[in-house]
């Protein structure tokens, strides 16, 4: 006859055995590691680590192997999931070898405590042995080690990594030369989880961040707001606000609603108006109905050649359909077929070309093309195109595709200078010219629209750029 003790030892037999199985697969699959993982919370000692939903979504596509470059808010629990996977890799992978690259010294001892704390609260058979355990390298038996390096100058050059985390990136005084010495371990066949907060407007990681975004470039990459965090709503949000209402900077870069708020934060953007979620849209109409229809070419010679074609509806609102961008050199014969393509469609009303170069302007007219010389008054023309992105509901749209265009909308910057005399730094009104290709040939072709009086039925007063304090 069975007993009810029976019974209960049945059922703790079957979960042993269920949780055996569990273990044996977590050395498999890092998605079924993380449910054993314990971390250390500042005010709650010792839990189990979160299963936020963005956290899950990340281990799954690590798991996958795939190379990624995160922006992220902060405390969204994704440090310790860095030091997770880099433990499960060391420890489950043969002769795996992890790179932890961190801003300094302090740093890299904090994340590589974490991988510590999180192997020392494992099953006793998911803690592989530790041959090795120091300040700067975890070692196990089957030859696997943890590696955590201050981002000096020649971090990472004399090592071939199976992965490569640079935490907080944005903040490596030598990103660069660091990703020059680990890249080519990556494309050899490792992985790349670099990981960060933003830290204004240049710099290795949001250069490469904005290339994968837009571009499809090497890696995927990933943006992982504030709210991500299930506890968070927008009340904790105005709480936040309010504590850092002297720092309105810092509330972005620390706590970005978007990957563009993010990057905002530490500079002067020429147009902080630009916003993804109002300025990007389908095309209003077809090419042949637009009102007027105009082009601006900025010819790059050896930087990139722009293009960019607008319409102008009869409700008086301005899109860009497309763009041409090519960087190195381009031909004549090309920006022509590019601007026939259109041409033939329904013919430019005008097509405004870079002045200082006449004879291609010439080129262009004897293709049969309205090629002119183009107001270059820059002031007037960014007066003009923020007045107009400035405008709600929006007047002007770009279509999705336009990558090059969107990309220069979020890196197009004022230049830094310092009075003379009082030493005071201050963002001056000429933009960082290398980033405007794209906004040079929109100026220009904006500007004829509202010199010929298509762009308002009533031309408002436009804002002055000033200078602004930095």
């Amino acid at each position: 006859m069975t007993t009810t003790s029976d019974i209960a030892a049945e059922a703790l037999a079957d979960e042993e055995l269920r949780l055996a199985v569990q273990r044996q697969f977590a050395r498999h699959r890092f998605t079924a590691f993380i449910h054993f993982c314990t971390i250390a919370h500042a005010h709650g000692g010792y839990i189990k680590m979160e299963m936020w939903p963005h956290l899950v979504a990340l281990a799954h596509e690590w798991d996958q192997g795939q190379s990624q470059v995160v922006l992220k808010a902060r405390q969204l629990g994704i440090s310790w999931l860095l030091a997770a996977y880099a433990l499960w890799t060391a420890q489950y992978k043969p002769a795996a070898v992890v790179l932890l690259l961190s801003q300094g010294e302090d740093e890299a001892k904090e994340l590589l405590d974490k991988a510590r704390t999180i192997w020392s609260f494992l099953p006793p058979d998911l803690q592989e042995q530790m041959r090795e355990d120091n300040k700067a390298n975890l070692r196990f038996q089957q030859g696997g080690q943890i590696i955590a390096l201050p981002a000096t100058e020649k971090a990472g050059r004399s090592y071939t990594a199976t992965l490569v985390i640079p935490d907080e990136a944005a903040f490596h005084p030598y990103g660069a030369a660091n990703y020059a010495a680990y890249v080519a371990t990556i494309e050899a066949g490792g992985q790349l989880l670099m990981v960060s907060t933003a830290n204004g407007q240049d710099g290795l990681f949001h250069d490469l961040f904005w290339q994968c975004w837009f571009d499809g470039g090497p890696y995927k990459a990933r943006f992982i707001p504030w709210r991500a965090r299930p506890d968070r709503d927008d009340a904790w949000h105005e709480e936040q606000k309010r504590r850092l209402q002297l720092f309105p900077e810092m509330m972005a870069q620390e706590f970005p609603s978007t990957p563009q708020e993010a990057f905002v934060a530490a500079t002067g953007l020429v147009f902080p108006m630009y916003d993804e979620t109002v300025h990007i849209g389908p095309d209003p109409c077809v090419w042949e109905q637009y009102k007027v229809r105009v082009a601006g070419v900025d010819f790059g010679g050896g930087d990139p050649t722009a293009v960019i074609p607008l319409g102008v509806t009869g409700m008086w609102k301005v899109h860009q359909p497309d763009e041409f961008y090519q960087r190195g050199a381009c031909s004549i014969d090309e920006i022509a077929n590019y601007l026939m393509k259109w041409h033939y469609r329904a013919p430019f009303d005008s097509i405004e070309c870079d002045g200082s170069e006449p004879v291609a302007i010439t080129s262009l007219q004897d293709y049969g093309l309205p090629a002119v010389a183009a107001d270059r008054d820059r002031n007037a023309g960014l007066n003009a195109m923020g007045a107009l992105l400035a405008e709600r509901p929006s007047r002007f749209t770009m279509a999705e595709h336009c990558v090059n265009s969107r990309r220069e909308f979020t890196t197009y910057r004022r230049t830094p200078s310092r009075d003379p005399y009082s030493r005071e730094r201050y963002l001056t009104r000429s933009p960082v010219g290398h980033h405007g290709d794209a906004m040079d040939a929109r100026r220009y072709g904006y500007l004829y629209i509202v010199r010929m009086g298509w762009s308002y039925q009533v031309a408002p007063s436009l804002p002055a750029y000033d200078r602004v304090r930095w």
